[in-house]
């Protein structure tokens, strides 16, 4: 499935995870062990938020998780997460008979942080700020500044576990031809560092809407300050420590801006922003998001930070986890490594240390986007291996074997023995 504009998919990652699972509850004929059934109440890192829905620890002896995104690949390990939001109010302006535009990029790649860390796709929020320092700032248009009001802003989602890959600018202004020239050049060199980015489907619109006899929004100036603030982000947005996937290193981290917002009220503007960071490494991710909250502190008041959850990684002894055995003889040529996601696996391993976790799943290509596809025939493979596996477990098992189908877990696209026309559309 996906959204009804097509930009945002909320299809095989993890609904692919989420229907083998209920696969065991609608056909009574498939034989397995004794089964709970665990689901999450949103994609990616949402676990912590219905964790009063559960009586930990469960009892069972082995988890599967239903999430993993590459067919020939196995997961013992996960990274940690922490995010958080911050919101503040800032006090508006207002002018009087106005010109009124809009800024959209679009087109960037985004999708998941964790999968497309080691790539560094560009953030478009991040993109969008760069524009307005330099329209605003960089020019040295100080006498334009007083004269323009930002009316919203709005880009990524509140997830915050994607690349956001879109953002709007809306604003108003009282002046004409000198900032109409700013614009036009600075829209233009955005066009140009698409190719630079590695975004070359990108696209940069400027529209000029309607006048308006009077507007009420944020002056430029104070947005100005928050900008300077939200590119410092660039310096450790999506900073991943290992080359390629190499994820069996301990510190490997992935850390961005995830949304951006900010509405009109009557007389002040909400601004909302959330961090999201992952990373193997406690004090890695703890530093990353201590300086992102200092970052976004910084020239902000009356701030409030909500949402902070908080999931530390999890990692587990392959010589002891007979979850790997049993996989490597159902599946002989699957890779068994860490991975950058699979956040709901580290939740549980956290609350019960002794619960053996596997994560296994089919072929996804570009999880987190409106491209993204299920290869058909991985899928039937794993639902497959899952089946010979639960039987295996169950006899190994005093207890119980738990499902889930929540999280999310690595992609490289191609293998799993699967051609272009074996692939499902997410709608």
């Amino acid at each position: 499935m996906h959204s009804k504009d097509f930009q945002t998919s909320v299809g095989f990652d993890n609904g692919a995870g989420v229907a083998m699972a209920v696969r065991y509850l609608a056909n009574p004929s498939i034989v397995h062990p004794k089964l709970i059934l665990v689901f999450t109440i949103g994609e990616e890192g949402r676990m912590m938020k219905g964790a009063r829905h559960f009586n930990l620890p469960l009892p069972a002896d082995f988890m599967i998780n239903f999430d993993a995104e590459e067919e020939d690949e196995a997961y013992y390990a996960a990274q940690g997460y922490e995010t958080g939001r911050i919101t503040s109010f800032l006090k508006s302006q207002r002018l009087g008979k106005s010109r009124v535009f809009k800024i959209k990029i679009s087109g960037f790649r985004g999708g998941h942080s964790g999968v497309w860390a080691h790539e560094k796709r560009k953030n478009a929020i991040l993109a969008i700020t760069k524009l307005i320092r330099e329209t605003f700032f960089d020019a040295g248009l100080r006498d334009l500044q007083d004269e323009t009001i930002a009316l919203e802003i709005l880009g990524g989602d509140e997830i915050s576990s994607n690349v956001p890959n879109s953002v709007q600018l809306r604003f108003a202004t009282t002046r004409g031809a000198q900032l109409d020239a700013q614009l036009q050049k600075a829209t233009r060199v955005l066009r140009e560092r698409m190719e630079i980015w590695g975004e070359p489907n990108g696209v940069v619109s400027l529209e000029e809407e309607e006048e308006v006899r009077s507007a009420r929004g944020i002056p430029v100036p104070e947005l100005l300050e928050v900008v300077r603030n939200l590119e410092n982000f660039e310096s450790w947005n999506q900073n991943i420590l290992v080359p390629g996937r190499d994820y069996s290193h301990d510190v490997a981290t992935s850390s961005h801006l995830g949304y951006l917002s900010l509405r009109m009220g009557e007389t002040m503007g909400k601004l909302d922003m959330v961090a999201f960071i992952r990373s193997f490494s406690t004090l890695e991710r703890t530093t990353s998001y201590e300086t992102a909250m200092r970052l976004l502190q910084r020239t902000l008041s009356d701030v409030q930070i909500s949402d902070h959850l908080f999931a530390d990684h999890w990692d587990s002894d392959v010589s002891t986890n007979r979850m790997v055995g049993v996989y490597r003889e159902i599946h002989p040529g699957a890779t068994i490594c860490k991975a950058p996601g699979i956040l709901e696996s580290a939740f549980f391993a956290a609350r019960d240390p002794q619960l053996e976790i596997l994560s296994i799943g089919p072929q996804i290509i570009d999880p987190h986007t409106n491209r993204e596809r299920i290869v058909i025939s991985s899928w039937e493979r794993t639902i497959l291996r899952a089946d010979k596996m639960l039987i295996r477990l169950g006899s190994l098992s005093s207890r119980r074997v738990s499902a889930g189908g929540g999280g999310c877990g690595p992609q490289v696209t191609g293998g799993g023995g699967s051609s272009d026309d074996d692939t499902l559309p997410a709608n």
